[in-house]
């Protein structure tokens, strides 16, 4: 818009700053190679000189010039207001009914004691483990140390055929 003033509409994420409101604009974009449909979020800090808005409620924002370093958007009005599950309903789409989801959950209910003292058990069973591992090491180097003499009486043997020959 040669002239003209770019204006957006989203949905108020923030209000907790005093003047000014943090904006969300969800946009569709495909993509150039793999040509599926993107959202693209982003969100813009917008003067709201009364205080006026509240999070959930969609406005129409229009640039303006610089108020502050990150703030270049005017709310123009606002357009309406989307209730917590409105935004649910609509932006969230997780295929699974909530119902279905609290049953699972009650039919799954973990006792927390009895799954506390099998991690306990699994913990001191790695301790046994680790000493009893402590302990092969030793024999295992000493049986290595008789390995190695061995392997010279081999060489040995070996020298005395080649004297042969």
């Amino acid at each position: 818009m040669p002239g003209g003033k770019r204006t957006l509409t989203g949905r108020v994420v923030s209000n907790k700053m005093d003047k000014t409101i943090i904006v969300e604009v969800e946009t569709s974009k495909r993509h150039p190679l793999y040509r599926r449909t993107i959202r693209i979020r982003k969100r813009y800090k917008a003067h709201d000189e009364n205080n006026s808005c509240s999070e959930g409620d969609v406005v129409s924002i229009v640039e303006h010039r610089p108020i502050s370093k990150d703030k270049r958007w005017l709310v123009r009005e606002v357009v309406g207001h989307l209730e917590p599950q409105d935004i649910a309903e609509n932006e969230i789409d997780t295929g699974v009914d909530a119902e279905v989801v609290t049953v699972v959950v009650q039919e799954n209910e973990i006792d927390t004691g009895a799954a506390v003292a099998e991690v306990e058990e699994v913990e001191e069973e790695a301790v046994a483990e680790e000493d009893d591992d402590d302990g092969d090491d030793a024999d295992d180097e000493v049986a290595d140390g008789d390995d190695e003499d061995d392997e010279g009486e081999d060489d040995d043997e070996d020298d005395d055929k080649d004297k042969k020959r």
